[in-house]
């Protein structure tokens, strides 16, 4: 492959990132480390601030104060056409006028690579996203999928050393955002260039990442893996955001951090920040159990207010002691047989119950 093309996947550094419009801060303050070749996931509710980071990185925003370092050189000065990133938006932004052989190999020719090497590569990057044979296709005669798989082929075809991706399955529809987030999974590992991709789908970012950071308000709230981030949530934010939850309200001493208090119930808990007072054990519904009502090893009498039947599982809404909702969801073999109307006892394992503070 020619010198003109990058190979190597590129470490990115966010110091210090903030985003001045007037009075409102889009971003504020985000530092954040992303390794070469990890994919890194920027997710959040509309108007987080992880486009606008997206597009700092980019250099499509200039940021208002901190900076982007690329393998640990600012390029804050530097045009966003000389960065050298891959870009994939929501929409296909193909030319309609070329073939999709030529969209693919439009980034290659203009970098100057001859016409026999283009050839190549566009054949590469088009096998590599299951699009072999399609050269000579106009963009219209393709599908939406097909159309954003070429998309994904232009910006990969020259190896960029990092591959933005701003919500790029938004405007398919389920059955194809799936298979596509496959091929997105397997298309990093082969070619190992870092990916960083926003999106506001849980599932999606769960499913794809290495790592995630969820935003709110312009700031990160939380980096780490899916588990850790689904297990082990470090704020009542990220916990609502990231998947359904049942939450426990109580108190927590601050001479026995393992227990929450609801009452006069010492539950077990785990609780990783220390948190004391006022606090909030969230259970992922999964990891709930529906006891009949006599059985004493269930922390907390219940009621079950309704059923959803979801094929795999079976989701049960409960209301609490407090009055509040939570859910429990029962998979196949650990199916209970209560129903709506019926009262149960609720139990769970300590290690499933993260304290978190109250916001």
């Amino acid at each position: 492959m020619s010198d003109k093309l990058a190979l190597a996947p590129a470490s990115i550094g966010l110091q210090r990132l903030t985003k001045q419009y007037g009075s409102t801060a889009a971003v504020r303050d985000v530092d954040l480390d992303i390794r070469a070749g990890e994919f890194m996931t920027f997710l959040g509710p509309s108007g987080s601030g992880k486009t606008t980071t997206l597009n700092m990185i980019a250099g499509f925003v200039e940021p208002t104060n901190g900076d982007v370092l690329v393998d640990g050189r600012s390029v804050r000065a530097v045009p966003t056409h000389k960065r050298g990133m891959g870009m994939v938006f929501q929409g296909y932004t193909l030319f309609p006028h070329l073939s999709v052989g030529d969209n693919v190999g439009f980034p290659l020719k203009q970098r100057g690579i001859a016409k026999k090497k283009r050839r190549q590569l566009v054949q590469e990057a088009l096998g590599t996203v299951e699009l072999d044979g399609f050269e000579d296709r106009s963009p219209r005669e393709l599908s939406g999928g097909q159309q954003q798989r070429v998309s994904l082929a232009r910006a990969i075809v020259y190896r960029p050393p990092v591959l933005l991706m701003d919500e790029p399955l938004g405007a398919l529809d389920k059955r194809l955002r799936d298979a596509l987030q496959e091929e997105i999974r397997a298309i990093h590992r082969q070619i190992g260039t870092t990916f960083i991709y926003v999106t506001h789908d849980q599932e999606e970012a769960l499913s794809l990442s290495d790592r995630i950071a969820v935003y709110k308000d312009g700031r990160i709230e939380q980096v780490g893996t899916p588990s850790d981030l689904y297990d082990r949530p470090a704020t009542l934010f990220v916990a609502r955001f990231l998947g359904e939850s049942t939450l426990l309200r109580g108190e927590v001493d601050a001479s026995d951090l393992s227990a929450l208090r609801i009452g006069s119930r010492r539950i077990p808990v785990t609780n990783p920040n220390k948190v004391s007072g006022a606090a909030i054990a969230m259970i992922r519904p999964e990891r709930l159990r529906l006891l009949p009502p006599g059985d004493a090893t269930g922390a907390l009498e219940v009621r079950v207010l309704n059923e959803i039947y979801l094929g795999h599982v079976r989701k049960l809404a409960i209301s609490l002691p407090d009055g509040t909702t939570g859910v429990v969801r029962e998979s196949p073999g650990l199916t209970s047989t209560l129903a709506p109307g019926d009262s149960a006892r609720l139990a769970w394992d300590a290690a499933d119950a993260v304290v978190l503070p109250t916001e």
